[in-house]
């Protein structure tokens, strides 16, 4: 299976949240925010196209009011995550929530997101 270099979410937040950054993109710890202010979570997320795997094993947790992004190289999985918070991507495996509701079944003209390029 050929599985493209993982996407390294970058955190940078102001205020009383610190700033954080996962390898691997793997969630580790983030102190100090309550459950209830996360507004985007994602939860051991996949998606395989045939044999490769866009994303891997995905875990991560966007607070409220955070500025967010990710970095990585042509084909890391960065399209296919945001594709996969919108809806128009399902995940073959994990789970999607926003604002601690799971919307990983919902189309996405239920979800309140948006996505621009």
């Amino acid at each position: 299976m050929k599985v493209p270099a993982p996407v390294v979410p970058v955190r940078r937040t102001g205020g009383e949240h610190p700033g954080a950054l996962w390898h691997d993109a793997r969630l580790t710890a983030y102190e100090g925010v309550d459950v209830t202010e996360i507004d985007v979570r994602l939860e051991r997320v996949s998606k395989l196209f045939g044999d490769v795997a866009a994303v891997d094993d995905l875990s991560l947790d966007i607070a409220e009011g955070e500025f967010f992004s990710m970095l990585g190289p042509s084909g890391c999985g960065k399209t296919t995550t945001l594709r996969m918070i919108g809806g128009f991507e399902d995940p073959t495996m994990g789970t999607v929530y926003l604002g601690g509701r799971d919307v990983t079944d919902l189309p996405p003209y239920k979800r309140d997101v948006n996505t621009v390029f």
